[in-house]
């Protein structure tokens, strides 16, 4: 269950970075993320092709570093939890 529960900082990092993110269908959120977001690959068993053709793709994507990056500011910084907490806190 811990799995389902965490965000492993690295991605809030390499998205902030423009790098897109590879990884396994280990946790809901950042699968939805990633795909939702088209800022990475979740690799699902497929062909071991079409995770190639996704990195020859997606290499030197300039708009794929643009949109990695806006996501991790706009969803993963800490100006975007401050405006979340601050938010919780005020209805308190």
């Amino acid at each position: 269950f811990s799995v389902k529960a965490t965000f492993p900082t690295k991605i809030a990092e390499y998205l902030s970075l423009g790098i897109p993110i590879i990884c396994n269908n280990f946790n809901n959120d950042i699968s939805k993320l990633i795909n939702n977001n088209k800022i990475g690959y979740v690799y699902n068993n497929q062909s071991v092709y079409e995770l190639h053709k996704f990195i020859k793709n997606n290499l030197n994507n300039i708009e794929m570093s643009v949109r990695c990056n806006k996501i991790a500011k706009d969803n993963l910084s800490l100006d975007y939890a401050y405006k979340i907490y601050k938010e919780i806190y005020n209805k308190l």
